[in-house]
């Protein structure tokens, strides 16, 4: 009969460890396995574990098997925090496990951070035969913290309520409205302005490139897309810039026209003077153009010029007529290319072919040869 009933004591034991090994196995499998300087969160909370000990167990941090932060309370900001201690060589029967409650007492508004230390002390068996008992004790340390928060509750900027998670009356904030860089926002609630301008909020509705506000800011176009800047909207106009060196008269005026092929009417036009000279034309857009540059006695020079997403220089030469090396001077040169190409021996092409063509009818004859020559002999001149 004493066997018996010392083999129901045991299949009881093996039963009650079983279900208690399932039972914390199952709040475990939504905890965390501690160690100290970890970080938990419940709620608006972190939880550090600054330290475990005890009297009795060496490296009780290694039978710390589980902690749980349950129960949290949003109305009183009351949590728990559970934890349990796991089987050892010596420890292996009794599983302890507790909890203590945290109770925050902050307002909301302020910084909240306060430690806490609980030690309980539990009694385990050495043996497997619950012949001995041993009594030690666990030394927790624990931290609480959590920043400044909102109040939360039907509080509203008109009318004052109590905040649900410490209790306090509070007065919220306004609320709504669009704040620009020379107005506040207009609160949904009371219609009243508050808070700070936004300096970054400009109005670009105009498409000028400066904010249609007032507050006198212009737009950087640092968002360049295609033609039109990705801010404002405005057209991105470029600079065509360069040098045209010519000859003859330095008072005499170069003038440079640009426009797009077929549209000479609305060509954009610049003048300087000198024969080397510094032009530019502003506020070009991007396209595909024809720059012509003339000045009395030269030969027009048209020059194909594509403005895109940078700023583009060109620079420009244009000849005496008759001057087809561009030297400045009409010499034996000039007029021996020209009765090369009279003779088909050597053809001579675009801007050479042009500035060669003296009497300008788009072509070169013995009659361009002739003037050249007298110009060099000095018995006609062309300029």
């Amino acid at each position: 009969m004493n066997k018996i009933t010392k083999l129901i004591s045991i299949l009881l034991s093996i039963a009650m460890l079983m279900t208690i090994s399932l039972v914390f196995a199952s709040a475990a499998s939504s905890s965390y396995n501690p160690a100290i300087g970890d970080v938990y969160t419940t709620g608006p909370y972190t939880v550090t574990l600054n330290d475990v000990s005890s009297d009795k167990i060496p490296d009780v941090i290694n039978i710390l098997d589980h902690i749980i932060l349950r129960n949290y309370d949003k109305k009183t900001g009351i949590f728990a925090i559970a934890y349990q201690l796991k089987g050892t060589p010596g420890f292996q029967n009794v599983w302890p496990s507790d909890y203590f409650l945290i109770t925050p007492s902050a307002s909301c508004s302020e910084e909240y951070k306060e430690d806490f230390v609980l030690e309980k002390q539990y009694d385990s068996t050495v043996d497997p035969k619950f012949t001995h008992y041993l009594p030690y004790k666990i030394r927790f340390s624990i931290t609480v913290s959590r920043p400044a928060i909102e109040h939360n509750g039907d509080a509203t900027c008109e009318n004052a309520g109590t905040c649900t998670v410490c209790g306090e009356t509070y007065t919220a904030t306004c609320k709504g409205g669009t704040a620009t860089c020379v107005k506040k926002a207009v609160c949904d609630v009371c219609g009243k302005e508050y808070g700070e301008f936004d300096a970054d909020n400009h109005n670009w509705s105009n498409l000028n490139g400066i904010c249609a506000n007032g507050c006198g800011t212009e737009c950087t176009h640092t968002n360049q897309t295609g033609k039109a800047c990705g801010i404002c909207g405005q057209k991105l106009y470029k600079t065509l810039s360069g040098t045209v060196t010519s000859f003859g008269s330095e008072t005499d005026e170069v003038t440079l026209l640009l426009y797009q092929a077929g549209d000479r009417e609305n060509a954009y036009e610049t003048t300087v003077t000198g024969n080397s000279a510094e032009y530019a034309f502003e506020r070009i857009e991007e396209g595909e153009y024809i720059l012509e540059v003339l000045k009395d006695n030269h030969a027009t020079r048209f020059y194909e010029v594509t403005v895109g997403e940078v700023n583009v220089t060109v620079d420009a030469k244009i000849h005496l007529i008759g001057d087809i090396d561009g030297d400045g001077t009409i010499t034996v040169t000039d007029y021996s290319k020209t009765l090369k190409h009279v003779k088909k021996t050597t053809q001579l092409e675009g801007y050479e072919m042009q500035c060669a063509d003296i009497d300008g009818n788009g072509k070169i004859t013995i009659a361009d040869y002739s003037k050249s020559l007298r110009h060099v002999k000095k018995t006609a001149f062309l300029w």
